[in-house]
């Protein structure tokens, strides 16, 4: 938006504190698609062991105490019956079904084992994107400090010379103007380094 011209540019104050420890480690804690695919992954390797379990035998034990009088409960007497038992179960004739089963869950946690090393790779690309552009960033300000004092100098130069009757009006205007736009240019990279941050 155009700026007025009283109006004054203030420089920013304060800083934005990068952290010091992992950011990439910060930044995998807080990304919920890579929790999502997380979950995905945990659960379909839950159904693949439930589906691979499926190949072994199945024990179920069970037990039982009855009784017919509640006046007294001895194991002794004959209306009270303890019962005891197991049940051996083995799913011989469904190979191929559980075979397909167990194949089918495999390729689905692959997959999800796969999109979640892309989102890794991601979340790492765009973190090192962003420490490369706030790098970029705080040169261009360094860089920007450099050229506004150099504008500065020429300034304080032409002055002297225009004193001298040396120049003229229009060197000491343009001297100015070229200040002024090393000082907006500063400006301005002070606001990308902060967004950057």
């Amino acid at each position: 938006m155009p700026v007025g011209d009283e109006t004054i540019l203030a420089d920013p104050e304060g800083d934005i504190s990068l952290p010091e420890d992992d950011r990439f480690a910060a930044a995998l804690e807080n990304r919920p698609e890579l929790r999502a695919v997380r979950a995905r992954r945990q659960a379909a390797e839950g159904a693949l062991d439930r589906e691979s379990a499926a190949w072994w035998p199945r024990l179920n034990l069970f037990g039982s105490y009855g009784f017919i009088s509640l006046d007294d409960l001895r194991l002794s007497q004959r209306e009270d019956e303890l019962t005891v038992g197991g049940a051996l179960s083995w799913n011989l004739f469904e190979g191929g079904a559980t075979a397909a089963r167990v194949a089918r869950r495999r390729q689905d946690v692959e997959l999800l084992r796969n999109r979640e090393r892309e989102v890794l790779l991601s979340v790492e690309r765009e973190v090192k994107e962003a420490e490369i552009d706030h790098e970029v960033a705080r040169e261009n300000v360094e860089v920007s400090g450099k050229t506004m004092a150099l504008a500065g100098e020429v300034l304080d130069r032409i002055t002297a010379t225009y004193r001298a009757g040396e120049a003229q009006v229009l060197d000491v205007t343009e001297a100015d103007v070229q200040r002024t736009r090393a000082r907006l240019e500063l400006l301005r990279s002070q606001i990308g380094l902060l967004l950057s941050r």
